[in-house]
């Protein structure tokens, strides 16, 4: 595990709301959301789109507030998207009050003519390609940022007031959140922005006097939404006109977690019932019911004096080996129950061949772990903790490649890799292999960009070839052969 100056993570941006959700939509952009919720507390409640662009003072990325959504006194606790064109889509959020919020968000130019078309060369996404820093003579040190603002940023008790007034689209250039930007260079504001447009809504989650939507997933292979909450019931939803078709029983506390199969065969839902089930993501018929505490080494917490800790799932992702859509693995992060920091959490592999799953692996992972990641070629899979720490696993070994202790001073609520192309290698350096985000509790959105691994030069491998070779002349003489 690399800890150079060069593979630091890097703050991207201070909040002025705590974020509880994060979505990368392009190879330049993230979506952020989150807020203070119906409280007068002042804490808005946004959908903020942040535009990387490569720095090459600093051989990386740094971001621009592109748009600014305000979701009035909702705040946004789950979100998914669906696509209809590269900067064209559909934003599904929902939270505290049981509903499920459609927003339709397309890409808006400073000329007012809106991109939405999916061509790879027209002269509106020209506007988008990779754009170079300026930089007023009044320059911090890239360095002494960093020092000063990672794990120490805001931490809720400063609070900023809210501005935001109607119409919702805030002006990106008087908004609140600050980036890690010389806002003296007017090169640094992008030439467009989103527009968000409410086109529906409808209650998901139907828990009697608490109704909450905890999780709201879109699988393109069914076409189907899924939701699910505090009511512990999973609902499949046709798209577009977002009429329920089945309705399951998963579990009798709140869903945490959920994902869809690649291959639109299989949902894996957990909860803090304990119970991991695997549906069919069409019928919602139960496939199997996953079990692993006979693989996990028997525990004891010390402090409370518990034998044998239970361990419960707490977040699940499915992820494709090398990419392909057939080969999938399915990743579960484990936490003793009750919550420890005397006894380790585990990461947990399953191996899938049709309707059945097998346990591949189990490692320890950690504590309190409360968010999972995966790269979109399945090579890489990150997790954040409760302590705010950030790791990275190579998926096939479940060998950690990376680690930073606090980079967050809370719970880190979300991770998400960046996507594994050219584009994204351009604004990141070329010294890293891939890069994800991950936003807190603290206000924070922090990039870590993750070292290549090291590999044999031809040189190498040759003079391990001979080497070997020899052995083998060495090995035979000796025997007589």
């Amino acid at each position: 595990m690399s800890n150079s100056p060069a593979n630091k993570p890097t703050l991207l941006a201070r909040l002025d709301f705590p974020p509880y959700c994060m979505k990368v939509i392009s190879e330049r952009h993230i979506l952020v959301a989150g807020g203070g919720g119906a409280s007068k507390t002042g804490i808005p409640n946004c959908f903020d789109i942040y535009e990387l662009t490569y720095d090459p003072l600093i051989n990386s990325a740094r971001v621009t507030l592109a748009a600014r959504f305000d979701n009035e006194d909702r705040a946004i606790m789950n979100l998914d998207t669906i696509f209809k064109s590269k900067y064209h889509f559909e934003l599904l959020s929902g939270g505290s009050d049981g509903s499920c919020y459609v927003h339709d968000v397309k890409l808006k130019l400073s000329n007012e003519i809106v991109h939405g078309n999916n061509s790879s060369q027209s002269p509106n996404e020209a506007n988008l390609r990779r754009r170079h820093f300026s930089f007023s003579t009044q320059q911090k040190s890239y360095e002494e940022d960093v020092e000063e603002n990672i794990g120490g940023g805001d931490d809720g008790s400063n609070k900023q007031s809210a501005t935001i007034k109607k119409p919702n689209l805030i002006d990106r250039r008087n908004s609140k959140p600050q980036s890690n930007q010389d806002a003296g260079s007017a090169s640094m504001v992008p030439e467009y922005s989103f527009d968000f447009v409410m086109k529906t809504f409808f209650q998901t989650d139907f828990k009697e006097g608490d109704p909450y939507q905890k999780l709201i997933k879109y699988s393109p292979s069914t076409n189907m939404v899924y939701s699910a909450g505090a009511e512990g019931v999973i609902r499949f939803w046709s798209y577009p006109d977002f009429k329920e078709k089945q309705r399951v029983g998963a579990h009798e506390n709140d869903v945490d977690d959920m994902d869809v199969h690649p291959g639109g065969t299989h949902l894996i839902s957990v909860s803090r019932d304990g119970r991991n089930n695997v549906w069919n993501a069409y019928t919602g018929q139960l496939v199997a019911t996953l079990i692993h505490d006979q693989a996990i080494p028997k525990h004891t917490d010390p402090k409370r004096g518990i034998h044998n800790v239970k361990y419960i799932a707490k977040r699940c992702r499915y992820g494709t080996v090398e990419g392909d859509d057939t080969n999938v693995r399915l990743f579960l992060i484990l936490n003793p129950a009750p919550r420890s920091n005397f006894i380790p959490s585990y990461i947990a592999k399953w191996h899938i061949n049709n309707d059945q799953y097998r346990l591949e692996k189990i490692s320890p992972a950690g504590h309190n772990l409360t968010s999972l990641g995966i790269s979109d070629n399945g090579q890489f899979l990150s997790i954040g903790s409760n302590d705010g720490d950030v790791d990275v696993y190579i998926s096939f070994s479940l060998q950690r490649c990376y680690h930073v202790s606090n980079v967050h001073k809370f719970f880190v609520s979300s991770v998400e890799f960046l996507p594994s192309t050219q584009a994204t290698l351009e604004l990141i350096g070329d010294e890293a292999e891939v890069a994800l985000v991950s936003v807190s509790g603290d206000n924070q959105i922090v990039m870590h960009k993750i070292p290549r691994r090291a590999t044999l030069s031809f040189c190498g491998s040759f003079a391990f070839f001979v080497i070997f070779m020899l052995f083998i002349y060495i090995g035979m003489n000796y025997m007589d052969l």
